[in-house]
């Protein structure tokens, strides 16, 4: 009896084809159904498919500490407050305080950390890029207690002095609001009784509110039938105002009468509140001599008035394009404000940062030009808030060098990036990054910088740095330059600029082995790769089986893609994105011709990556976990999913009776099939393996049809693996 045989899994996830033309072996995913192909498992280097290992708890940590590193076998988190209680942490686990203002906490008038930017390691000690609330970056290396510092009245012994964020900048905490219809101004309009008599025809025969001025807008009744004339335009007012508040709409409308020396008059009231409904228009008719003057001529509704932030100004000019409304709660609410002065061009420009509640609004450059301009934040409904009064802090940065977002170790020195400069300090002192730069923007120690948006398009905003060979590789979102960098400032040259590539998070940049540098770019993950000998750098489409699924993810959540975090498991040489609750597993194994994509659904979302010596380590939150242990053996039920596209034997035009399946397996696997080539998605439980199966007469299946997709399931507790598998059929030409 022939057979079908899926020999190995070499190719992993591969989303770049129909499940019913892709190639037997491939697992077949595909990002809009969230089909992933294999969940929870990675690809051996014999081509064999491996249940991952578990995420075991391995520390819970206290409230305030931020970030994530390893190295020298030790383990560092980091936070702004006096040392937490501590105890029955790992003995490896640190604790590093950071201080915005040496000796004073948030409550006396300093800023509490909001995130750690990024962390490099000089001298065995951790060198780092901290961010606070007040959207202020400073630099630090090494302890709190770091008696290497000198200490100033306001300076922590650790912070780097050099270092200093001179932008001017003002923060707004968002107090009060909320989104609900019972808060904010309702949308209104009104009209007079003004003509008719008692007599029967005199009749209101209808009400009506059209939402919107599109000509295809909708038009609702608000009130359930005619109203007779009274014959005294008081009275008929208020049966008006009584038919619209006993009718239900949707939306609905309330309506109440005001009388005043004789003068009667009705306003209709839109129940949700907000600006949304200004502009809707009222219509009415009549019959007989029923008559009325709707808001004196003027129909349209308006003064509804949404609970939110309508506009922002500093020293007059307006820094939002459009009104930001509360949204969800005080900290959704302040990161929707800071999106919106990001993506509002002025002159001169502002940045914003959002940390809980907090919007600060950072001018764009250094330099006290912009100091003591006013601040002025115009709140709409019940939104509250807390501004400074002016713009403060800016400061001259020419005797300091400006904070960077990353930062960087190599070759004696270490190197930080803020928008499009490269700085570096003085070699083999991370404190100088300033001593006698001259005009040619370096000193003979090796502290300078170079400005890398003169050197080519598309590098304004640079976001991080890695070793290519002997060079380094300086990544903005659209483009690459790899430079040579030596401490004799003579010997700074550029090497090569790609554009039209880049990376969009800063943590993604890994470098695999000498040769390989991945990251995630707009378009998927890719790789500096060497061209030939000369070890020019090319573009390399790694990612390009599961390009749809990494879009896709990036798509539905910017922010998430910008987070994404990665790390070279030194153990297993696999490359691990984690982009929000998924992560993106490379195995790449060349002697084997294994390059394979998976992915691994740890249950939560991680944001930080260490590997200690020993084992990998990821932080969710305020749990640290690590991958599989200090032994990489330890595991757990998750459910492992392998989704094979459908299989033909080769013949696709012909109905085939599907007769059994023999496979390689460990643990036990729930086999489902798929028999209909246009729905891979319905399929029913048809047999369960758990050994070997080859040779102990095959398990049974009963399907007829010209395709069939298997899909294989994992749920037991333990190490689990498939090696391959055979499908057994017999032509059925007749059929």
């Amino acid at each position: 009896m022939p057979y079908v045989l899926v020999e190995d899994f070499k190719s992993g996830i591969d989303t770049r084809r129909t499940a019913v033309t892709s190639v037997p072996g491939s697992l077949y995913g595909l990002a809009t159904t969230g089909t992933a192909g294999l969940t929870n498992a990675h690809i051996t280097r014999g081509g064999e498919i491996e249940k991952r290992n578990a995420f075991k708890e391995w520390a819970t940590l206290p409230a305030g500490t931020y970030g994530l590193a390893a190295g020298g076998g030790r383990v560092y988190v980091f936070g702004s407050e006096a040392s937490p209680s501590w105890t029955g942490q790992p003995a490896n686990l640190n604790y590093y305080r950071m201080e915005h203002k040496f000796g004073q906490p948030p409550t006396a008038g300093a800023y509490a950390m909001a995130k750690v930017r990024s962390v490099c390691f000089y001298n065995g000690e951790p060198y780092a890029a901290i961010e606070f609330e007040d959207g202020k970056i400073f630099h630090y290396w090494g302890d709190h207690d770091n008696p290497a510092f000198s200490t100033t009245a306001t300076t922590a012994p650790n912070r780097i002095i050099d270092i200093y964020d001179g932008r001017a900048r003002v923060s707004t905490t968002i107090t009060g609001g909320d989104d609900s219809a019972t808060s904010g101004t309702g949308a209104f309009t009104g009209f007079t009784v003004y003509g008719g008599t008692a007599l029967p025809g005199n009749n209101l025969t209808s009400l009506r509110v059209k939402l919107g001025k599109e000509a295809d807008s909708e038009v609702v009744d608000i009130i359930g039938g005619p109203v007779a004339h009274t014959g005294d335009g008081i009275t008929t007012s208020q049966a008006i105002a009584a038919a619209i508040n006993s009718y239900t709409s949707t939306p609905n409308f309330t309506a109440y009468n005001t009388v005043n020396m004789g003068w009667n008059g009705t306003t209709v009231t839109m129940e949700t509140k907000g600006a949304f409904a200004n502009g809707y228009e009222m219509y009415w008719e009549g019959e007989g001599d029923f008559n009325i003057n709707l808001n004196f001529g003027i129909a349209d509704f308006s003064g509804g008035i949404d609970n939110a932030v309508a506009d922002y100004k500093i020293d007059g000019q307006s820094i939002i394009g459009s009104p930001v409304l509360w949204s969800g709660n005080h900290t959704n609410t302040a990161k929707l404000l800071a999106d919106e002065i990001n993506s509002t061009e002025t002159s001169p420009n502002f940045e914003a940062v959002a940390n809980g509640p907090i919007c600060t609004v950072i001018a764009e450059i250094s330099g006290t030009a912009i100091n003591n301009a006013t601040a002025t934040v115009t709140p709409t409904g019940n939104l509250t808030h807390t501004t400074a009064a002016t713009i403060t802090g800016g400061t001259s940065v020419s005797t300091a060098a400006q904070a960077g977002n990353f930062v960087f170790s190599n070759k004696y020195a270490v190197h930080a990036l803020e928008e499009s400069n490269w700085r570096f300090c003085v070699v083999n002192n991370p404190e100088d990054w300033t001593s006698n730069i001259n005009a040619s923007n370096a000193t003979t120690d090796g502290a300078g910088f170079q400005v890398l948006s003169n050197h080519a398009r598309n590098s304004e905003e640079l976001m991080s740095i890695e070793t290519y060979f002997e060079n380094m590789a300086l990544f903005a979102e659209d483009c690459i330059q790899i430079w040579y960098y030596d401490p004799d400032p003579d010997l700074l040259q550029l090497v090569q600029v790609l554009n039209n590539t880049g990376t969009i998070a800063s943590k993604s940049v890994e470098k695999i082995g000498d040769s390989d540098v991945f990251y995630l770019s707009r378009s998927g993950i890719r790789s500096l790769k060497a061209k030939d000998s000369s070890n020019s750098a090319i573009l390399g489409d790694i990612g390009n089986p599961i390009d749809e699924m990494v879009i896709e993810a990036i798509k539905e959540d910017p922010t998430e893609g910008r987070d994404a975090c990665g790390i070279l498991d030194p153990r297993t040489g696999r490359y691990y994105l984690a982009l929000g609750e998924k992560v993106y597993v490379f195995s790449y194994f060349p002697s084997s011709s294994v390059s394979a994509w998976s992915v691994y659904e740890p249950g939560f979302t991680i944001t930080d990556w260490a590997f200690d010596g020993e084992q990998v380590l990821c932080r969710s939150e305020n749990k640290i976990y690590s991958l599989g242990g200090e032994k990489n053996d330890q595991y757990d039920n998750c459910k492992v999913t392998v989704q094979l596209p459908f299989l033909d034997a080769q013949a696709p035009a012909t109905n085939k009776m599907w007769s059994g399946i023999d496979a390689v397996c460990s643990s036990t696997w729930t086999v489902k099939t798929a028999p209909d080539p246009t729905d891979i998605e319905t399929n029913e439980t048809a047999a369960t393996l758990n050994k070997v199966t080859y040779g102990l007469g095959r398990v049974g299946l009963s399907t007829t049809s010209t395709h069939l997709a298997l899909r294989l399931e994992n749920e037991q507790t333990g190490p689990a693996k498939l090696g391959n598998l055979a499908v057994h059929y017999t032509l059925n030409e007749a059929g």
